[in-house]
Formats: structure tokens, C-alpha cells, sequence
């Protein structure tokens, strides 16, 4: 969904009503538009920050994964999250 971003709330609140929600009520972020040709506007260079309760979901997932002894570093963690979040949501 380019260019803007959509929270994990989304996949979330889809599981639990059982239907997919309204996407446009989880575009979270500014949506990037294009900047006139010879424009001197700075083009964006951080990232949006996640919400105090995208902290805590990630924050739990990260340490139940130290429990088990995983690994936490680099893009894998982030993977292993993305292909849970996806099987328990894509495949129903």
C-alpha cells in the first residue's frame, strides 16, 4: 500500500472481527506526494515511529523468542514476526 503505511492493527482487529477491516482506517504515517519539478522541499528522511502499542506487541514477540533461545539480530527477528503474523492471518 505505497506510499503511506499500515499499522499491524489492521491484521489484528481482521482476526478478531473475522473479516477484513476497512484498510483506509489504518493508514498510519503522512502519504508522500510528488514534489514539483526543480523543488528545493527536502525529500523525507526518517521513519514514523510505532505506536506505544506496536511497541508492546513486538516488545512481548522479541521476548518470547529470548525465552526460546532464538535468534534476535538483524533482519530475522523482524522475518520470523512478518511469516507469524502472516500464517496465522493469510491462510484462514
Amino acid at each position: 500500500m505505497a506510499p503511506g503505511f499500515t499499522s499491524w492493527k489492521y491484521i489484528s482487529d481482521s482476526i478478531e472481527k473475522k473479516k477484513l477491516q476497512n484498510i483506509e482506517n489504518y493508514t498510519i504515517g503522512r502519504v508522500a506526494t510528488a514534489r514539483p519539478v526543480g523543488s528545493t522541499q527536502p525529500v523525507k528522511s526518517t521513519r514514523n515511529k510505532f505506536t506505544h502499542e506496536e511497541d508492546q506487541v513486538l516488545r512481548k514477540y522479541v521476548l518470547q523468542k529470548v525465552r526460546e533461545g532464538e535468534k534476535i539480530s538483524g533482519n530475522e527477528i523482524y522475518k520470523s514476526f512478518a511469516e507469524q503474523v502472516c500464517s496465522s492471518f493469510c491462510f484462514r
